[in-house]
Formats: structure tokens, sequence, C-alpha cells
């Protein structure tokens, strides 16, 4: 558990070759947000009901959450720490440019 923890907090994790970085570099303030997603993803044992299997070609995860409760101030906070963060994508669980090996915007 320590080393998939270790690997969220890379800019280049190698837990799926991910590049928080895909559209300019991340504020720290957002990227907690999105290293605590993956931590809870990957070392939860309470995220099993929210786990759905993805079949998209391509995917960088062959699972995904779904539905998730998020508290209130969670969320105000997540938008708040991100608002001036940019990405290329709507939707991160598809239509990457993986030519490279790590996701690019297409």
């Amino acid at each position: 558990m320590a080393n998939t923890t270790e690997g969220a907090h890379n800019d280049n994790s190698y837990l799926y070759n991910f590049n928080w970085n895909h559209c300019g570099v991340m504020s720290p303030e957002c990227k907690k947000h999105f290293i605590q997603d993956t931590c809870f993803y990957e070392c939860s044992p309470h995220v099993g009901p929210w786990i759905q299997q993805v079949r998209i070609v391509h995917n960088w995860r062959k699972e995904r959450m779904l539905d998730v409760p998020l508290c209130q101030e969670d969320c105000h906070g997540w938008w708040e720490d991100c608002k001036n963060d940019y990405t290329c994508k709507n939707n991160w669980h598809k239509g990457w440019d993986w030519s490279s090996g790590e996701n690019i915007c297409s």
C-alpha cells in the first residue's frame, strides 16, 4: 500500500501512467483532491459498493467509482481548489491519445 500511495503523488504516476499535468501544471491545491481520490480508489476497503467495470476500449482503468457520496463541503473545497486549473477533457475515462505511453489530449 505504501508504494501505491507514493505512486499516486507522482505527476506521472506509474499506477496508470496518467499525467496530472496534461494541460499545464496542476496546482498543488487541486492535485491533492485527485491524489486523495486515487488513494481512496486504490486503498480503501470501503470502496466496493461504488466500483463498476468499465467497458471502454483503451481505458486507463478497468474499473471506476460511480455515484460515491460526496459531502457538500468536500465538493465545494474541490471546486475552490481547482477552479483556476485546466483540463482538455470533459471525461477522463475515454478519448486520450496514449501513443506516447502517457495520456495526451487528442
